[in-house]
C-alpha cells in the first residue's frame, strides 16, 4: 500500500466502501421481490459488477495493488479443494443430521441451474473475494501493527462479510460466513500461490454447490 495515502484518507475510503456496499445489498432485496427471474438476474448480476467497482476504486484510492495473477495454475486447485472441503462441511455433514444450512429445497430448474453457474462463477465469487479478500482484508492489514498480528486482519474482515450477510439473511448465515470467510482468508495469508482468481473460483463453487445440494436435499 502506497505510504503517500495517509491513514485519515484510508478510513474514509473504507467507510464510504461499506456505505456504498450495503446500498447495493439492499438493491438486490428489491431485485428478489416481484421481479421475473430474468429482469432478476439482470439486476443482481450488474449490482455484484457495481460491488466490484466499488472495491477497484477503493483500492485505486488508497494505493492497494490488485494481485491478479490468473496465470499460476495450482491456485485454482486450492480454490477448488477449499470450496469443496468447506461444502462438505458446513453443506453435507448438517444436512446428514436435518439441518439445511443453504436453505429450503427447490425443485430442479434446467434454465436456473445454468443461470446460476454464470451467476456465482462470474460475478459473486469475483465481486465478494475482491472486495472481503482484497480490498478488506489489505487494508487491515496496514493497519494492524506489529506485522506479527497481521492475522487479525483475516478476522475482522471476516466478521464484516459475515455481519454483511445480515441485510439479507439472518444470524446463523451471519456465523457460518464468517467461518467461511476466515477460511478464505487464512487461505489467502498461507498459500502463497493462491491469488485472487483462484479463490473467485473457489468461492463461487462454494456458492453453487450450495445452490446444487437445495435441489438433491
Amino acid at each position: 500500500m502506497s505510504e503517500s495515502c495517509s491513514t485519515k484518507k484510508r478510513i474514509i475510503v473504507l467507510i464510504c466502501s461499506l456505505v456504498v456496499l450495503c446500498a447495493l445489498t439492499f438493491g438486490v432485496r428489491v431485485a428478489s421481490l416481484n421481479a421475473s427471474p430474468v429482469f432478476s438476474f439482470g439486476i443482481k448480476s450488474l449490482i455484484y459488477i457495481l460491488i466490484g467497482l466499488d472495491a477497484v476504486v477503493s483500492m485505486k484510492l488508497t494505493g492497494i495493488n490488485l494481485k491478479f495473477d490468473y496465470k499460476e495454475p495450482y491456485q485454482y486447485m486450492w480454490g477448488c479443494l477449499l470450496a469443496i472441503v468447506l461444502f462438505l462441511l458446513v453443506g453435507v455433514i448438517p444436512a446428514f443430521f436435518g439441518i439445511h444450512m443453504f436453505g429450503p429445497q427447490f425443485e430442479f430448474n434446467m434454465l436456473a441451474f445454468y443461470k446460476n453457474i454464470f451467476f456465482y462463477f462470474l460475478f459473486v465469487g469475483p465481486a465478494e473475494e475482491l472486495f472481503f479478500r482484497e480490498f478488506i482484508l489489505e487494508t487491515f492489514k496496514d493497519f494492524i501493527k506489529p506485522a506479527r498480528v497481521k492475522v487479525l486482519a483475516v478476522v475482522i474482515s471476516s466478521l464484516i462479510f459475515g455481519f454483511w450477510h445480515l441485510i439479507n439473511g439472518n444470524l446463523i448465515q451471519v456465523l457460518f460466513t464468517t467461518m467461511i470467510g476466515m477460511a478464505f482468508g487464512f487461505a489467502k495469508y498461507y498459500i502463497k500461490s493462491l491469488k485472487l482468481p483462484g479463490l473467485a473460483v473457489g468461492h463461487g463453487l462454494y456458492d453453487f454447490l450450495g445452490y446444487v445440494i437445495t435441489i438433491f436435499v
